[in-house]
């Protein structure tokens, strides 16, 4: 219909109705790309805040599995210490239940973490990265990627160490059944066939040759740089999360 007026103001040259025509085609276009971009704006600040909320559930679950890797890491190291001053100290006496408790926590165990990184993981596998409008939590997202890759490398080594040197040692070197029960956790219900031997365990004097030493300086260096990784991971899931507040905060969402 407005063109037709349009036209019709052109041929009667009427330059004001054609000047006033266009300059309402010329509005209305204008609106309607504001109100497109309004809506756009809209549409990707709901989909910022949902990506935002899901994200800070994952930072917390991670904090909380973080939190205990961390105490369990520190057990370990404490093992091998008490561990390593009872091979430097040939007249310190110790029970044989302390013993093995010392070898499962200091030897045996293996500290895992499972940290939760789907809603990451989503928005990078979906190349969605960009509705984050933080570009410091984006940064902060992607050391922490690098920080996770680098500790995984950590717990290879260390993982692979004590498949390949401990384990032996402990198979072929004493009695592996108290060891076992204080490492097996959650399966010890599962196996009520597998109860406390008296007696079993490990000679001193294998606790105290030289390669069980070697043994234990390898698992404590293995240990303190998790240790060091883990606690660094921490930090940066706690800027992260820090960072997570401030944009909620900037968007209107309140914790």
């Amino acid at each position: 219909m407005i063109l037709r007026r349009l036209t019709q103001h052109i041929k009667a040259q009427n330059w004001f109705a054609v000047a006033l025509d266009f300059l309402i085609v010329v509005v209305g276009i204008l609106i309607a790309f504001q109100i497109t971009n309004w809506n756009e704006n809209r549409a990707e600040r709901a989909k910022e805040i949902q990506y935002l909320s899901a994200m800070k559930r994952d930072v917390e679950s991670s904090i909380q599995v973080l939190n205990f890797s961390i105490s369990d890491l520190q057990r370990q190291q404490n093992a091998r210490q008490a561990l390593y001053t009872f091979h430097q100290d040939p007249d310190t006496l110790m029970e044989s239940d302390e013993l093995d408790k010392l070898v499962a926590y200091g030897l045996f165990s293996l500290a895992r973490t499972d940290l939760n990184q789907t809603t990451f993981e989503t928005l990078k596998s979906s190349g969605q990265m960009s509705v984050l409008k933080s570009a410091e939590l984006v940064k902060a997202l992607q050391e922490l990627s690098a920080k996770i890759d680098m500790s995984e490398v950590d717990k290879n080594e260390d993982f692979q160490f004590t498949w390949k040197i401990v384990d032996p040692l402990l198979i072929g070197e004493g009695d592996f059944n108290n060891i076992l029960l204080h490492d097996l956790g959650s399966l010890k219900n599962k196996l009520p066939w597998i109860t406390k031997q008296p007696g079993a365990g490990y000679n001193p004097k294998v606790l105290r040759s030289q390669r069980f030493k070697n043994i234990i300086l390898y698992r404590t260096l293995y240990g303190q740089l998790r240790l060091e990784g883990f606690s660094s991971i921490l930090d940066q899931h706690k800027l992260i999360l820090r960072l997570i507040d401030e944009r909620q905060t900037k968007l209107g969402v309140y914790p």
